[in-house]
């Protein structure tokens, strides 16, 4: 069972105040300036984070935890099937994430009229908030993927 924080950032579009925004985790410390064009394109297209994890997944190979890039891959394998994608397997996080309203729009209606679920359905059931969003992106193309690199680097475990 998800966490209603994931709930709640994943439905914060729907308070109508921008088109994309940036979404935080409440442990989220700024260490450097930043500006616009660190989450949009000069051409205004949002950027959204995707990558492999290549590194993570290396150093928690090295530190014994293969189960950690295991679950990934069950955890991607389950999302892309319901969007019937296939493909590289991308890691859409960590926070905070650049978001557009535009995706979140389209998987709410996509997910009430082919599944007859919701946002909080689905991120109970499997995937955490930002595999869905990506997933989203990836299948409807409501706006251009731009994938970018993580913006922070975030510890997820003692052993980092």
């Amino acid at each position: 069972m998800r966490q209603p924080n994931e709930i709640i950032k994943s439905e914060f579009w729907r308070m109508g105040t921008s088109k994309a925004y940036l979404c935080l985790d409440s442990d989220s410390i700024f260490i450097k300036n930043f500006s616009l064009s660190d989450f949009q394109a000069e051409n205004g297209n949002t950027y959204t984070i995707a990558h492999s994890s290549k590194e993570f997944f290396n150093e928690a190979n090295e530190a014994g935890q293969n189960y950690i890039y295991k679950n990934f891959q069950k955890e991607s394998s389950n999302i892309k099937s319901i969007f019937m994608r296939e493909g590289e397997d991308y890691d859409f996080g960590p926070s905070p994430y650049v978001w557009h309203k535009d995706v979140w729009n389209w998987l709410s209606n996509y997910l009430k009229s082919e599944k007859n679920m919701s946002l909080w359905d689905v991120i109970g059931l499997y995937g955490t908030e930002d595999r869905w969003y990506g997933e989203a992106l990836l299948k409807s193309r409501a706006i251009d993927f731009v994938p970018i690199k993580p913006l922070f680097k975030v510890y997820h475990y003692k052993w980092q």
